[in-house]
């Protein structure tokens, strides 16, 4: 999270716990001599700061980052989508089974795959209307480990703004998702404790990792079955920020690989690969037990749909545009419930729609029609792709 204040930038995520404290106090205590602005930096790409300012919890003897005035909604509707102090933010996590807590800036999450009989009854019915990448698993119940394991990394990479892109900006990927784990319990333990990133010398998979994350490319190093014990599966992982340089492979079972959520009909051979380990007993080594691939862009790591976005993405990054692609929240802080495929931010704060139609149904096209009438009648620009017309011959899309 980046804060203004003083027209000087904050950025909390590169300071430490006791550091963050301090700071928040001595603003505490200058906003009783003077009026002290505070502003969240999370729309900066729309030129929007929503006010904040220091609360200070007697209980717990903390000081913590709020909004300027719980009372008054529209301070956070001016937040990114993306953004813990947006309104509708937990509204939306809790939905697809994540929680989050304001005061300990803290998301909480089960993804046990231990279930009992009567649960699985249940949580068979309980689907969510928040896609998981493609229509194909759009419906799954959020309860399901392994679907809530695939909302989980992308909130994370929300949280961490992964999904924004400036032709400036650095990528990072490993230090913003070890960065986020800092924020994020899982089963109620600390996910950074138990979290092994591909290409971390310093860190090995030990008895306490539990999640695994890579950067895979099913062109170079496709998964298959181990040579000596075929109903075994080799997972390459490449290093998540030298994403040409093989790190590790994994083992998993044929089972658990074959029930993954692994998109393989989708025409994008890029993207992260999330293995989930958990131990019979606390005794035990944890084991594989579930495997997600999100499919996403090799340059900047951020998560696409299908080829046409994924072309779609690279082409705004040749063109240096800045950007960002919406992953699970809507981007209420544009005054549009929806979540378009891509925002556009163009030159003297022009901001434009872009939405990349890959199907033919008409269900599809009706939805798509009605989406596009709702971003004009808000003043946006809206640019529609169905994959055919050159990208590069698109001067409407190349001048913004």
């Amino acid at each position: 999270m980046r804060l203004k204040c003083k027209d000087v930038i904050y950025d909390l995520t590169k300071l430490t716990e006791e550091a963050r404290t301090k700071q928040f106090a001595i603003w505490h205590q200058l906003n009783k001599k003077e009026k002290l602005e505070i502003f969240c930096c999370c729309n900066e790409m729309a030129n929007i700061y929503p006010p904040m300012h220091v609360r200070y919890l007697s209980q717990t003897d903390k000081y913590i980052i709020a909004n300027h005035s719980l009372k008054q909604e529209d301070d956070r509707e001016l937040h990114d989508s993306s953004c813990p102090y947006n309104n509708t933010f937990r509204k939306t996590l809790n939905q697809i089974g994540i929680n989050y807590d304001e005061e300990k800036d803290m998301f909480s999450v089960n993804l046990s795959t231990k279930r009992k009989k009567a649960a699985n009854t249940s949580e068979s019915s309980s689907t969510s209307s928040y896609r998981t990448g493609t229509r194909a698993t759009r419906n799954m119940a959020s309860t399901d480990p392994m679907n809530r394991l695939y909302y989980l990394f992308l909130t994370m990479l929300e949280y961490r703004r992964v999904e924004k892109y400036t032709p400036e900006g650095s990528r990072n990927l490993k230090g913003r998702i070890w960065s986020a784990a800092e924020h994020v319990q899982v089963n109620r333990k600390l996910l950074k404790d138990m979290l092994y990133i591909a290409g971390t010398d310093e860190k090995k998979i030990n008895k306490k990792i539990q999640l695994i994350v890579g950067w895979g490319n099913k062109v170079t190093h496709e998964p298959d079955p181990d040579i000596k014990f075929p109903h075994l599966m080799r997972i390459p992982l490449l290093a998540l920020d030298k994403r040409d340089q093989l790190s590790i492979e994994v083992t998993i079972s044929k089972s658990v690989y074959n029930k993954g959520i692994c998109f393989d009909h989708l025409d994008v051979k890029t993207g992260y690969w999330l293995i989930w380990k958990e131990a019979e007993s606390p005794d035990d080594w944890p084991k594989e037990k579930e495997i997600v691939f999100v499919p996403a862009d090799e340059k900047t790591g951020i998560p696409v749909e299908s080829g046409l976005e994924l072309k779609m993405l690279a082409h705004l990054v040749q063109k240096q545009k800045s950007f960002k692609k919406p992953l699970i929240q809507n981007v209420i802080e544009l005054d549009l419930d929806l979540r378009p495929d891509m925002v556009v931010y163009g030159e003297n704060e022009k901001i434009a729609i872009i939405e990349v139609a890959g199907f033919e149904d008409d269900a599809y096209r009706e939805k798509l029609e009605w989406k596009r009438k709702k971003y004009l009648e808000k003043g946006y620009q809206y640019l529609q792709w169905e994959g055919k017309s050159s990208l590069e011959e698109w001067d409407e899309l190349n001048n913004l």
